[in-house]
């Protein structure tokens, strides 16, 4: 009896792993599916289909912080909160796990309210291989809040590895860091390659697809 309630429960996670490789290939082939101009209503109508699914609402909750619809962004990252709080099923790569914490710590540091900013970059950037990308954010927050070493060491440790992902907000501050240290030289070098290397405050859907990790 034992050993038939074991395979039992076996066999059910088998099913449930199937059924979640499923949906995940085919939100995949959905957005591949879509350009930038239906991109936002496919995913908005998955969501509404799918009411359990993460990454659509975590993807609707960036699409509305790059387009600037703040509160819209917060419902859906409050959403996929909830799921992934409350559902034993669910699984979240990584790299979605990190740019969650990212969108929090965007939203907070949008708002004002650095400590709770600060305590979400510090998720987002502590998870394994992707938490890097989030350095620019973190230096950023982490200068807010007058540390001025901690914001240092990560913007030199990400401009050395993102160079061509640094903001012309981002560019300044790092500079400003360089001057404050005297390292005169490296700051008018960050200077002249700021104006190569910068891009828009906020990014497009277009970056949605090239640059996921990048929020603001």
């Amino acid at each position: 009896m034992r050993g038939r309630i074991i395979s039992l429960f076996v066999m059910s996670l088998f099913i449930l792993s199937c059924t979640l490789d499923k949906e995940k290939k085919e939100y995949k082939e959905l957005k591949d599916s879509c350009n930038d101009s239906n991109l936002y209503q496919s995913i908005f109508s998955y969501e509404l289909e799918h009411p359990a699914h993460f990454e659509s609402k975590l993807d609707l909750a960036k699409l509305n912080l790059f387009a600037g619809n703040y509160s819209k962004a917060w419902e859906y990252l409050i959403r996929a909160d909830g799921i992934l709080k409350n559902s034993k099923n669910v699984k979240v790569s990584d790299s979605d796990l990190s740019s969650m914490y990212a969108s929090f710590a965007t939203l907070n540091l949008l708002s004002n309210d650095l400590e709770q900013a600060s305590e979400y970059v510090k998720k987002a950037y502590a998870v394994p291989k992707y938490g890097a990308n989030y350095g620019y954010l973190k230096g950023r927050i982490d200068f807010a809040l007058k540390n001025s070493d901690s914001a240092w060491d990560v913007f030199e440790k990400t401009y050395k590895k993102f160079p061509e992902q640094i903001s012309a907000e981002e560019i300044k501050t790092y500079m400003y860091l360089a001057a404050d240290r005297k390292e005169y030289k490296k700051a008018g070098t960050q200077e002249t390659k700021g104006h190569l290397a910068c891009r828009s405050y906020y990014v497009s859907f277009a970056a949605f697809r090239g640059y996921p990790h990048r929020i603001i």
